[in-house]
């Protein structure tokens, strides 16, 4: 079954700098602390993984849905804000097309903001 993972959480929260060492993590690259947003497709461990990192609007997340649909996939992985239309455009298609929905909820944590967001970049890979 396909799978799509959700990093959900308010904004400034870091979702797009994990989103981007996992893509690192992906391609086998030291992690590169980025921050520019990224629609990309990898091969890992012989499955299609997209990613989106973009998230912040219901019109991103339309985007985001029309890029997975362009480059069929065995996981998807996408950022989202906490609640709202986003959500409801994720559900709607991970509803109409089979795919299981996870979600993994990003939220403030005191400490090293680098540490922090390896740490659920690592969480998202063992999802994988």
């Amino acid at each position: 079954m396909k799978k799509i993972i959700v990093l959900y959480g308010r904004g400034d929260i870091g979702k797009t700098r994990t989103l981007r060492m996992v893509t690192d993590m992906l391609e086998g690259k030291p992690l590169s602390y980025s921050r520019k947003d990224v629609r990309e497709v990898y091969s890992y461990n012989e499955k299609k993984v997209v990613v989106t990192s973009y998230g912040d609007t219901e019109a991103i997340m339309i985007e985001n849905i029309a890029f997975m649909k362009a480059h069929p996939f065995d996981v998807a992985i996408t950022a989202a804000r906490s609640y709202g239309r986003t959500h409801d455009r994720i559900i709607e298609y991970a509803n109409a097309s089979g795919c299981e929905l996870v979600w993994l909820m990003k939220s403030y944590e005191d400490g090293d903001e680098n540490a922090i967001n390896k740490k659920y970049a690592d969480k998202i890979i063992a999802l994988i």
